[in-house]
Order: C-alpha cells, then sequence, then structure tokens
C-alpha cells in the first residue's frame, strides 16, 4: 500500500494588496494628524482670545473704579496699560504668559476725551491663529498678524449729584462740569433770593454755557409793568456785599443724559 503526500500551498497578500492596506492606513493617519492639529490650533485661539478678553473686563473695571482708561503715570495715549493693571491688582495669572507680552494698549485722544481703548495682540508667529481669534472677539479686526479688539468706553450711568452754593461778587455761581459725562446737564432752583421793590415783578434763574462749566445767575425786575430783566449781584438794594446772608444762593442738580 503506498504512501499519498498531500502538498499544502499557503496563499500570501498580493503586492496590490498590501499597498491597498498600506494606502487606507496612511490615509487615516492622515485624517486624525489633520484633526488633532486642528483642534490644537482651536485650542490655542480660544485660550488667547479668552485672555484678550480677560483684559478687557479688566480694563473697563479700571475704568470704573479710576474714571480713566489704564496707563502709566506721565503716558499718554494708554501705553503701558497692562502693566498698569498689573500694578493695580486687575489681572493675574495672565500677566505671566508668553501671550501676554505680545499684548499692547493704546487710545487715540479725540477732543481731549480717550473714547476708544484698543488692546492688539501681535500673532505674525501664527497667523492661523489670528483668524480663529478675530472671530471669537467683538469688535476685533486683523491686519498683517495682529488682532486688535475696540473697546468703546462705556457710558457712565445717569447719576444725580444734589449740591448747592453762593455767587460770587459779580452775581455768577460757576458750576463745574462732569468731565466724564459726554452729556451733561443741570437743573437749578432758588435758595436765597432777592424779595424786594426791585424783584416784585418776578425773576428768572440762567445756566449758560461755558463750555467746561455753567454760569447760574439770577434776573429780575420791578413792579413796573414791561420793565425788562436785569442782573441781580446780591439782594442788597445799594448793588454791594456787605454780608453772607445778602448772597443769592441757589441748589442744582447736575446729572448726565
Amino acid at each position: 500500500m503506498g504512501v499519498f503526500m498531500k502538498n499544502t500551498i499557503t496563499k500570501g497578500f498580493t503586492l496590490v494588496e498590501m499597498l491597498t492596506v498600506v494606502s487606507l492606513f496612511v490615509l487615516v493617519i492622515i485624517y486624525f494628524s489633520d484633526l488633532f492639529i486642528d483642534r490644537s490650533i482651536q485650542k490655542v485661539a480660544e485660550r488667547d482670545a479668552a485672555e484678550i478678553l480677560a483684559l478687557r473686563s479688566a480694563a473697563v473695571g479700571y475704568l470704573q473704579g479710576q474714571g480713566e482708561w489704564p496707563k502709566l503715570d506721565g503716558v499718554a495715549n494708554c501705553v503701558g496699560g497692562k502693566d498698569e493693571l498689573i500694578v493695580k491688582g486687575y489681572i493675574g495669572d495672565i500677566a505671566s504668559t508668553v501671550s501676554f507680552q505680545k499684548v499692547a494698549f493704546s487710545c487715540p485722544e479725540e477732543s481731549g476725551r480717550y473714547p476708544v481703548l484698543m488692546i492688539a495682540r501681535d500673532f505674525n508667529d501664527a497667523p492661523e491663529v489670528a483668524d480663529l481669534v478675530v472671530v471669537m472677539l467683538p469688535s476685533a479686526t486683523v491686519t498683517a498678524g495682529v488682532v486688535t479688539m475696540y473697546i468703546p468706553r462705556p457710558r457712565r450711568a445717569s447719576t444725580l449729584e444734589f449740591d448747592e452754593g453762593v455767587v460770587a461778587n459779580n452775581g455768577i455761581l460757576v458750576v463745574p462740569k462732569n468731565t466724564e459725562c459726554a452729556s451733561p446737564n443741570i437743573i437749578v432752583y432758588p435758595q436765597l433770593i432777592c424779595s424786594n421793590s426791585d424783584t416784585l415783578g418776578g425773576y428768572r434763574i440762567y445756566a449758560d454755557d461755558n463750555g467746561t462749566s455753567w454760569d447760574v445767575y439770577l434776573k429780575a425786575r420791578n413792579n413796573v409793568q414791561a420793565s425788562p430783566y436785569t442782573n441781580v449781584i446780591s439782594c442788597d438794594t445799594n448793588g454791594s456785599v456787605t454780608g453772607g446772608e445778602e448772597n443769592i444762593s441757589f441748589r442744582y442738580v447736575t446729572f448726565c443724559s
């Protein structure tokens, strides 16, 4: 009886099949690498945008507390504003970051006021991050790799301030305006005015706008029909101020509108 031998042939992968599998692996690696890179850039952009927004909040807080945009003493146009925020304790951890060193403050002057604060961040080393950051910030632009956010000066609340004052020897009370108010207003009431024959025909109180202040004064007329209103310097009928009780005085309210 003879012995029969069975030949077993093991079939391997062909070159085409191996190349196909390798190509699929390469495509998967490329896909996930791009996805990882995109997410990394997104995270960097989110971090940088958050730091700029934190600086905005600190600057607005400084403005509300100090009455002006942050700037170093003796330095105009808010240059060094971020350093002033550090000195006054308005910012903390972000002051030590590398990105913070690439931030610059400025606030151009317009008619003696500083209506807008600009926070600029240099992204020349990562322009792709700048394109993402600019869409995450309100009122921001990007030019040559520099993202600039514009922060308009917030309007102060219309707070009422009550006060009173006595006229000077010329019969005028000078009331200064609130320099932080865009549209200051004043309402004046009489506190001590004359009640004699020279004012029986009525009186009027005037508050002339003098630019940085108001000139408040009194005009009155006697009881003669159709007599003109004339300035009243004091309640002394002789026209001279001889005592505090004869000085005209007013109460007034100033406010922003």
